[in-house]
């Protein structure tokens, strides 16, 4: 009774430890296996499992094997084995991070962790030339390269929340995005063709401007679902800005001119054609006003119908009279 209570505690003290064993059959012994091992162990270990190399994780008790065909698999602590595919080079899934990025044939992919997701193997991608992870202002964040260019990327998604337009990583705007948002940008790329997606983090409500890729026009739309969505303003436009959260007017720009859009009651209609060198918001007595720029000359529109109330007299912004009228918007 003593001796199976003995082999018991032996037996619940190994699968508490749960290292590689390597068994010498020839001294009728076993041998648990570390990363200090005398190295001549470690060598008879990797014989007797035909492997070539074993690293062992910083973090746990798991360890990855470099098999005879020079490729590296990830092991659990219970020595199963955590990967199939095998890859050229395989990094540790880490506490507070999980997955890791892989190689073959001189492309990077993202595996998420297999102790975590299912068939992780199989939404491997090896599109990028490189994956690093970089840190800013004491945040992580993950980026990728294509061909000779940067994006930030998401390891879970795999949206790269830009296009590839950034030869130096080490000038890029990084971005916090939502789960959500990161999965609605992949399924309006995937619908629309879009390139770039930004969210209005003013006014909120659902509204998003967006590039078509094809066209490199700018529009602006609103929706949650990328098969319903309304659009704003249409793919016409070299850049645009978002109404302000008094949602009067807002500029559109198209080869150098700039042109505007009104926003009232949530209705979006186009004020005027970019015909316009420049412009001014400018606020008096808590009333909103419009000034615009034309042949190089000054002069009022009334930003809610379109009319000019001051033609354009004046060479100099500052030398336009002081409007003594209000938009018809506060007079409707």
């Amino acid at each position: 009774m003593k001796i199976l209570f003995f082999l018991s505690g032996l037996l619940i003290l190994a699968n508490a430890i749960a290292q590689p064993i390597y068994i010498d059959k020839k001294n009728n012994r076993e041998y648990y296996i570390y990363r200090d091992s005398d190295p001549e162990l470690i060598e008879d270990f990797l014989k007797s499992v035909k492997a070539e190399a074993i690293e062992f994780s910083p973090f746990d008790e798991t360890y990855i094997l470099k098999d005879k065909d020079e490729k590296w698999h990830l092991y659990s602590d219970l020595q199963e084995k955590m990967t199939q595919r095998g890859y050229d080079s395989l990094g540790f899934v880490t506490p507070d991070v999980p997955y890791t990025v892989v190689k073959n044939l001189n492309k990077y992919g993202i595996l998420k962790s297999p102790f975590k997701y299912e068939n992780a193997e199989s939404e491997v991608r090896f599109i990028f030339n490189d994956i690093k992870s970089v840190e800013k202002d004491g945040k992580k964040y993950l980026i990728g390269k294509r061909g000779r260019k940067w994006a930030q990327i998401d390891w879970y998604t795999g949206v790269n929340y830009t296009p590839y337009i950034h030869l130096d990583y080490r000038k890029m705007d990084y971005k916090e995005l939502s789960r959500e948002e990161l999965e609605f940008i992949k399924a309006v790329r995937r619908k629309k063709g879009f390139d770039f997606v930004e969210f209005d983090r003013v006014n909120g409500n659902d509204i998003f401007i967006a590039r078509q890729g094809r066209l490199r026009k700018w529009g602006m739309f609103k929706g949650k679902d990328a098969n319903n969505l309304t659009q704003l303003i249409p793919n016409e436009f070299d850049s645009l800005e978002y109404f302000p959260s008094n949602n009067t007017f807002t500029p559109v720009y198209l080869g150098g001119k700039v042109g505007f859009y009104t926003m009232v009651d949530n209705e979006v209609k186009k004020l005027v054609p970019t015909e316009y060198e420049g412009f001014k918001r400018v606020e008096i007595n808590d009333f909103e006003y419009l000034a615009v720029q034309k042949q190089g000359r000054w002069g009022w529109m009334d930003w809610f119908t379109g009319e000019i109330k001051v033609n354009s007299i004046s060479p100099e912004f500052d030398k336009l009279p002081t409007p003594d009228w209000k938009s018809k918007y506060y007079t409707r």
